[in-house]
């Protein structure tokens, strides 16, 4: 009877044990997972002093064509050993189509996942590290399409956070929204047609080009011809109508005849005047 009395004494404290080692082992662990614990929007804390930040498209945002974007961290004097990320945005306005793991923590605990305006993924240290993660890097890279020409904000909401080991627990600082315009397009239009060329009876062809303005930023081209042809009226022979007197249906003289020859050569068959060659003297 005393023995088993011994052993009923004992396993309070056996138990007690037990918790201990199991609180121990989680706390061992808990650096690889983001503090789960609620805060405000944002997760961010006032002790803080990791920033998350949306970078610079890579290029011209522009109606249903594909960009990418950057999220940027920098842990400040944190060693950081995962984050979590929630992206929320209008879904009429843009669309996430992929997020990139960047180089900055590179084991994933949670792949990204896409859903009708959210986008969700937690990055970690890898385990075999051992410990938390300094300076400032590439968190991830999401590529985005707007779907309008409508500004849009990205937001990191609640849920987004960040987990370190010195100091411990969550370390996020500021995770600001960031809105983006995507440029406006611009229609083009046509320039003036070019200059026909003055000389009498001439055919030739008239040019225009679609830059008044340049179509730009997805607009649209110009429609129609950017050539036409043309035909200038023919040459009027000029006849003796000029001195004092004279009246339609009168003889050329010479020195009317000479100015057409050295004005216009002679390529002309005469027949608007009586006998030209015959009266060449009159």
């Amino acid at each position: 009877m005393i023995k088993i009395k011994t052993k009923l004494r004992f396993l309070p404290l056996i138990f007690a044990v037990l918790v201990i080692l199991g609180i121990v082992s989680w706390r061992a662990i808990q650096y690889q997972q983001p503090a789960g614990e609620p805060i405000t929007i944002n997760e961010v804390t006032a002790t803080g002093t990791v920033t998350l930040t949306f970078g610079t498209p890579s290029a011209p945002l522009l109606k249903n064509t594909t960009s990418t974007l950057p999220i940027t961290i920098n842990t400040g004097v944190s060693s950081v050993t995962a984050t979590s990320v929630v992206i929320t945005y209008n879904p009429a306005l843009v669309t996430i189509t992929s997020v990139a793991q960047g180089p900055f923590l590179t084991a994933t605990l949670a792949s990204a996942a896409l859903t009708n305006g959210k986008a969700t993924f937690t990055y970690a240290v890898p385990a075999a590290t051992g410990t938390g993660k300094q300076g400032t890097g590439t968190l991830a890279t999401l590529s985005i399409k707007p779907l309008t020409t409508s500004a849009f904000t990205l937001t990191f909401n609640t849920g987004t956070l960040v987990s370190a080991i010195s100091p411990s627990g969550n370390v996020l600082k500021t995770a600001a929204a960031a809105t983006f315009t995507p440029l406006q397009p611009v229609n083009g239009g046509w320039s003036a047609w070019s200059a026909k060329d003055p000389a009498c009876g001439v055919t030739g062809t008239q040019t225009r080009t679609c830059t008044n303005p340049t179509p730009t930023n997805g607009g649209a081209n110009c429609s129609g011809a950017s050539t036409q042809p043309y035909t200038n009226p023919a040459c009027l022979i000029p006849g003796d109508f000029t001195e004092a007197g004279d009246k339609a249906g009168d003889h050329v003289n010479i020195f009317d005849y000479n100015e057409l020859v050295s004005k216009f050569g002679n390529p002309y068959t005469i027949f608007d005047y009586n006998n030209l060659v015959a009266n060449y003297g009159q």
